[in-house]
Formats: C-alpha cells, sequence, structure tokens
C-alpha cells in the first residue's frame, strides 16, 4: 500500500513575502503623501505658468489680428469707389439694394 507520509511544510517563504508586502505598503503610505504634495505643487505651478504663456500669445494674435484688420480697412477703404463697374460704385450712385448683385448660377 501506498502511504503518503506529509512532511512539515516550511512557511519561511509565505511570512516574508507577507512581511515585505507590509513593509513596503507602510513605506509608500509614510513616503506618498510628501511626494503628492510636491508633485501637485510642481503640477499646479506648470499649469500656471502654461496659462500665463497662453495668456501672452493670445494677446499677441489679437494685436496682430487688429493691425491686420486695420490695414485691409485701410486699404479697402474707396475701393468700390475707385472701380465705376463695381456694385458699389453703382449702389452709391443710385442708392439702390444693399446687396450686391447676384451671380450666374450657370457661370460659376
Amino acid at each position: 500500500m501506498d502511504t503518503q507520509t506529509q512532511e512539515p511544510r516550511n512557511y519561511g517563504f509565505v511570512v516574508g513575502l507577507v512581511t515585505g508586502a507590509f513593509v513596503g505598503a507602510g513605506l509608500a503610505l509614510w513616503l506618498a503623501p510628501r511626494g503628492a504634495s510636491e508633485l501637485g505643487e510642481r503640477l499646479t505651478d506648470s499649469a500656471r505658468s502654461l496659462g500665463e504663456r497662453a495668456s501672452e500669445r493670445l494677446h499677441e494674435v489679437n494685436a496682430r489680428v487688429g493691425e491686420a484688420v486695420d490695414e485691409l480697412t485701410r486699404t479697402g477703404q474707396g475701393f468700390g469707389t475707385r472701380w465705376p463697374g463695381s456694385w458699389r460704385a453703382a449702389r452709391a450712385k443710385s442708392n439702390a439694394s444693399p446687396r450686391p448683385p447676384q451671380l450666374n448660377r450657370a457661370a460659376r
């Protein structure tokens, strides 16, 4: 008959694994709040800096667009009256409808 003899089990590895897990978790809890607060401060500073740079760029672009619109407005003033065949010149002469004449759809 086969009789199996049970040998005593060595639980040393399991005890070491559980102990290491608890020590690691404790160290993580002890060190994490300080690291998280530092990380939060760094992220807040980075976000603030990014917002300031984006605001500066927005103001620069806004100024450039304003300058371009002003230049186009100065260039375009009187354009319709300089060209005798333009719809603005015709409207100015006849005081007609403010809309330009409709394009022939077949010509498109």
